[in-house]
Order: structure tokens, then C-alpha cells, then sequence
């Protein structure tokens, strides 16, 4: 959890004055750490779709302590979710800079405000849904440790109980 909030904190410090960085699946993957860098808000992948729009800023990365690296930002239109409550093998990160919605954790949903971090573990269901009047941007960071794999699934994945604490 410590390597989680140091990510988070990294990635929320410095949201305005980095851009964004992409390893293109077109390019070979690269040996060892990814190299320190500043790149410029041009460089992002974005994604639209009809819910919103997903801007990459890494994806694909390895460091040190991490592979599979994903930071994003990502916004979400009123009403929209960009899919339903979902698992998968790595550890996530949210982080809402603006906007409302509701956070479904292990099957329980939540209120969303700016602020608020969504912290998963594993194979634990997770989602995000806007239920304000404008768009909800958040930021995602997804990754798997360095030198250890993925956790296999759980035989009953996303039905893990989880710790919920929405502090509203």
C-alpha cells in the first residue's frame, strides 16, 4: 500500500506539468526501467467514445518497482460510465479531480466526490459511473509489481469482500 500512495502522490503532484508518455505497441518494449522524461500534453494517446475520452499518458511501462504501468486521465460525460463494474490482475488507482458520481466497490456502491481515491486490489470488482451534471474527470493509474506474476484469479473473482469507507 505504501508503493500505491507513493504512485498516487507522484502522479497527482506533478498532473500539471508532465505530459504524457506512451510506449506504442508498434515500438519494441524496451529493456529495463523507463527513463526519466518530461514530454509535452501533445504527446497523449486519447481515446474517444461515446462515454467520454481517455488520454494515456503511460501505458505499457516498466520501472523499477512496477510493469504493465497505465497512467491515464480520463473524462467521463454525465451519466456515463465507460463500462460496468469489472476485475482484472492488476492494482488500480482513481483519483477524482472534478466532478460526482458513484464508486461500486466489491458490490457496494458509494458516493464519488472530487477528492475521493478508490484504492483496488486484485481481482476485486470495481467501477465508476457519473451521476453529476458535468463531466467527472479522475485520474487512473494501473500496474502488476516488477519481477512477480500476475495473481491468478480467485475461484469466485469479484465477490472478495472489501473495506468501504466512503466518509460522507
Amino acid at each position: 500500500m505504501r508503493f500505491a500512495a507513493a504512485v498516487a502522490a507522484s502522479i497527482l503532484a506533478t498532473a500539471g506539468c508532465v505530459g504524457p508518455l506512451h510506449v506504442d505497441d508498434e515500438e519494441p518494449r524496451r529493456e529495463g526501467p523507463f527513463p526519466s522524461a518530461i514530454v509535452t500534453a501533445d504527446q497523449a494517446v486519447v481515446e474517444r467514445v461515446p462515454a467520454g475520452a481517455l488520454h494515456r499518458y503511460l501505458e505499457s511501462a516498466s520501472m523499477r518497482a512496477v510493469e504493465d504501468l497505465l497512467v491515464a486521465v480520463a473524462f467521463l460525460n454525465p451519466g456515463e460510465q465507460f463500462h460496468p463494474p469489472h476485475v482484472h490482475a492488476e492494482e488500480e488507482l482513481l483519483w477524482i479531480a472534478e466532478g460526482t458520481g458513484v464508486w461500486s466497490l466489491a458490490g457496494v456502491e458509494s458516493p464519488a466526490h472530487a477528492g475521493d481515491l478508490l484504492v483496488t486490489e486484485p481481482w476485486v470488482e470495481h467501477g465508476l459511473r457519473n451521476t453529476g451534471t458535468t463531466p467527472l474527470r479522475f485520474f487512473v493509474v494501473k500496474w502488476n509489481p516488477a519481477g512477480r506474476a500476475a495473481p491468478e484469479p480467485p475461484a469466485a473473482a469479484g465477490t472478495k469482500a472489501a473495506r468501504v469507507d466512503s466518509g460522507r
